[in-house]
């Protein structure tokens, strides 16, 4: 479904381009945008490295994280090379498959479901 919604929204908004689709980053950022939906309470640890004055893992929640990879990594360079044609990645396709998330309603059903998964904590 997210490879899907990747080509459609690329198509949208390079549809001049010369250059073909091929890859599975924009389906992978679609299913980075189905983990921000259904796991919205979980934590990734992170490195913070300001080396050689500083060096801690912090623990980040992992909304925090993906918004900023969405945002630095796709919205910012398809803003600013929107022109220049994207420097051959396909933006459009990554954005539009992560938010392609919020469009389908079987993920908000999933989201929003009173039963979650069976915690592994302490099991082996």
């Amino acid at each position: 479904m997210t490879g899907v919604a990747a080509t459609l929204f690329h198509t949208a908004v390079a549809s001049r381009s010369d250059l073909p689709l091929i890859g599975a980053s924009g389906a992978i950022s679609g299913v980075l945008g189905f983990y921000f939906l259904w796991f919205p309470r979980n934590e990734v640890r992170l490195l913070f490295l300001f080396f050689p004055f500083f060096m801690d893992v912090i623990t980040v929640s992992a909304r925090v994280v993906l918004a900023v990879y969405v945002i630095a990594d796709n919205v910012l360079p398809f803003l600013l090379t929107r022109s220049l044609g994207g420097g051959g990645v396909a933006y459009g396709a990554h954005i539009g498959a992560f938010s392609a998330v919020w469009a389908w309603p079987g993920c908000w059903i999933a989201a929003n479901c009173s039963t979650s998964p069976r915690s592994t904590k302490g099991h082996r």
